[in-house]
């Protein structure tokens, strides 16, 4: 069974059952989701980016075993042994059959064994960097150094200015670490199919309808990730004084979901971390206070200029992928780590776990 067809008909499903629920104001559960629920998903989602992150650098390692010293070439350079001798450059094993040869010795090569330096090292060294660069640079707002302006703006571009050092370390140092792969043409990653996925093609008519029950299961778990993500973010705690919009969020859900699945594009939910990290990268403190007192938290700067620049800037990379080819991945796995940490900042469950590792006078 086509794969594609059956994902459009399961989210043309989730589309229909996510307008159900706008329509009988299902979204108003969510006051039965307690704190409790609401932290365990978060810790489980900052978790999961933290365990990739490392699991990520790991398989570099995997790929590019680190090398502690000189190694000879363990692989024999090949040797066609043919019946009569001919004027021929030989560069391949087929060419080497194709003239009834045979390649001596076993299991050796025509090319000779190609050696890198120790990509894994230089990989630790971008990882950890990224991340050790983004939080220095964050911190900068709270030294005497710089005007206010200036160090505000370190802050708030910490993760760029981190990516840009990290990536003119990485040129410098001129060692092959694994880059961002990106397509050079806009047109759809597999060649087998067509911007717009068939309703059935070599699938059964009776596929539409077996669709709707993992289509059921899969609305289960768009509505707790989306309602969740948006209860956090609401929370009494965050001090925004503009009204949420549950039922509104799972309309428009609806909406791009089915657009999704026609196009064969991901399904759009709000991401647990992403939006936490928007939220605390919003946040206005006090900037009067007294020595040894710590700002206090005013609020949360609510508009919109911060998503349309994302979604403009996201648009626009299509035509910065001469640029984007440049970013080894493992600073990218260094901003998924700090995504993670900084997004159990403010999360009572984790903190209480910290609190088993303070002696009781810090606590």
């Amino acid at each position: 069974m086509d794969y594609l067809s059956i994902r459009l008909w399961i989210g043309l499903w989730t589309s229909v059952y996510l307008f159900v629920f706008v329509a009988f104001n299902v979204a108003s559960l969510v006051r039965y989701i307690t704190r409790f629920t609401q932290e365990i998903f978060a810790t489980l989602i900052s978790t999961y980016f933290i365990y990739k992150a490392f699991k990520n650098v790991v398989y570099i390692g995997k790929m590019f075993p680190l090398k502690t010293g000189y190694s000879k070439p363990v692989v024999p350079l090949c040797i066609c042994d043919l019946p009569a001798p001919v004027n021929f450059t030989i560069i391949n094993e087929d060419q080497c059959q194709s003239l009834n040869g045979i390649s001596v010795p076993p299991g050796c090569s025509y090319t000779p064994p190609f050696y890198v330096p120790n990509i894994f090292l230089m990989s630790i060294i971008l990882f950890i960097g990224t991340f050790g660069c983004i939080l220095l640079l964050r911190e900068v707002k709270n030294t005497p150094f710089f005007p206010s302006k200036v160090r505000t703006c370190i802050s708030d571009f910490s993760v760029l200015i981190a990516v840009v050092i990290m990536t003119a370390l990485d040129n410098y140092v001129g060692i092959h670490t694994p880059k961002l792969e990106v397509p050079q043409t806009f047109k759809p990653t597999w060649s087998g199919r067509d911007w717009i996925i068939p309703l059935f093609g070599h699938n059964p008519w009776w596929s539409a309808i077996f669709s709707m029950l993992p289509a059921l299961l899969l609305t289960v778990l768009i509505f707790m990730d989306q309602e969740i993500t948006a209860v956090i973010v609401n929370r009494k705690e965050n001090k925004l004084k503009k009204g949420s919009g549950y039922h509104l969020d799972l309309f428009v859900l609806a909406i791009l979901i089915a657009i999704c699945s026609v196009l064969g594009l991901p399904w759009f939910v709000a991401a647990t971390v992403l939006s936490i990290t928007h939220v605390n990268s919003l946040k206005c403190l006090s900037k009067c206070s007294a020595p040894g007192e710590k700002p206090r938290f005013l609020g949360v700067r609510e508009q919109r200029m911060t998503h349309f620049c994302v979604c403009v800037l996201i648009c626009l990379s299509i035509f910065l992928t001469n640029v984007l080819q440049f970013i080894p991945m493992p600073i990218l796995y260094g901003v998924f780590l700090f995504m993670g940490v900084n997004s159990l900042k403010g999360i009572q469950f984790f903190d209480r776990i910290l609190l088993m590792f303070m002696p009781e006078k810090y606590q």
